[in-house]
């Protein structure tokens, strides 16, 4: 298998394209792949995920997951399940310029190592599936408890090269931080990718460099607690990206926080349908349906009430897109202000 990094597209209040849809991948393939996908901590705080690769108890995650970690990497094995385990794994290797690490550990029930696939049997609009632990802990039912895996479908939309070597491959699957190390599979179950999140940051200060853009910065940070910056932006601009976060009172919290007085916030996520009776104000079950924006949606009026509690002033639903994830969500605007007083 040629070493391939998998880049996703997920950029802290810069205009975000999320595309979502139900690939057919086998229901034994799912099984075989989440048994083998396992919850990674560094350093009691970084969290990502790694997947089995051989029964001998040796997985791989990304470089980075385990970076200052200072050798302590434990792995959960079955979150959420009966047979719950946490292991300490050991560090086997790093390559950093692949951003890629491999580990062992040995637990009491050892999962099924994932088939290495081929990368050049890869092509656009293929059907892959991707697994990890999106936000880590955030997403656990409990704040003690560790959180399921997460299984996120989609497309293969395009293989990045250069000089005919393939790079990197794009999908248009829900990826987000948590999700780094984490495998993605095609629909005969073999590791076709790894998902790298920072690496997209980047490459989006490389482009805006090539494109002279000197009053650019670009920050890889937690939504719901961006460091510093406080009063520094007229606008803030969120596509696709509120509704992932299982914390989105404090999101928006942050963003009155970095706009300055009389600035503006403009919104375009997925909401509950108001005309499908299960709509609810909720942002709880973190299950599958998570990544195809259905568990994280919130009903209209509560997002516009999150809004007016977080600060906003003149807040308002200006209108639907028509795109929608499945029969529940579909895409709204929302554009807000903060109080020139505050």
């Amino acid at each position: 298998m040629t070493k391939t990094a998998l880049r996703t597209f997920f950029t802290l209040f810069l205009m975000t394209t999320l595309s979502f849809c139900r690939a057919d991948i086998p229901a034994g393939v799912v099984a075989q792949s989440k048994k083998a996908t396992v919850l990674a901590e560094a350093g009691g705080a970084a969290e990502g995920t790694a997947f089995c690769v051989d029964a001998g108890g040796f997985f791989v995650t990304n470089a980075h997951v385990i970076e200052g970690s200072g050798g302590v990497v434990n792995l959960v094995f079955y979150p959420g399940e009966k047979n719950q385990e946490t292991v300490k794994a050991k560090v086997v290797r790093v390559d950093k310029d692949a951003d890629l690490a491999l580990l062992q550990a040995r637990p009491r029930s050892m999962p099924p190592p994932l088939e290495l696939g081929d990368s050049d049997g890869l092509t656009e609009t293929m059907e892959v599936m991707a697994l990890g632990y999106p936000f880590g802990r955030d997403l656990a039912t409990g704040r003690d408890d560790f959180p399921s895996v997460t299984v996120s479908l989609g497309h293969i939309t395009a293989l990045r090269k250069k000089r005919g070597e393939l790079e990197a491959i794009q999908l248009d699957a829900s990826l987000n931080p948590g999700n780094s190390g984490g495998p993605v599979i095609n629909a005969q179950g073999r590791v076709i990718g790894v998902d790298v999140t920072p690496a997209m940051v980047e490459k989006s200060r490389a482009n805006a460099a090539l494109s002279d853009l000197r009053n650019v910065e670009i920050i890889e940070a937690d939504m719901a607690k961006i460091p510093g910056l406080d009063g520094c932006a007229d606008v803030v601009i969120s596509n696709g990206s509120i509704n992932l976060s299982p914390r989105k009172a404090c999101v928006l919290k942050e963003a009155l926080r970095v706009l300055k007085p009389g600035g503006r916030l403009y919104v375009a996520d997925m909401v509950r349908d108001p005309a499908n009776e299960h709509s609810r104000c909720s942002t709880e079950s973190p299950g599958n349906s998570w990544a195809n924006c259905v568990a994280g949606t919130l009903a209209p009026a509560c997002f516009l009430q999150m809004l007016k509690e977080a600060g906003f002033a003149d807040v308002v639903m200006a209108g639907t897109t028509g795109y929608r994830t499945s029969q529940e969500a579909m895409g709204a605007l929302f554009r807000a202000r903060k109080p020139s007083t505050a």
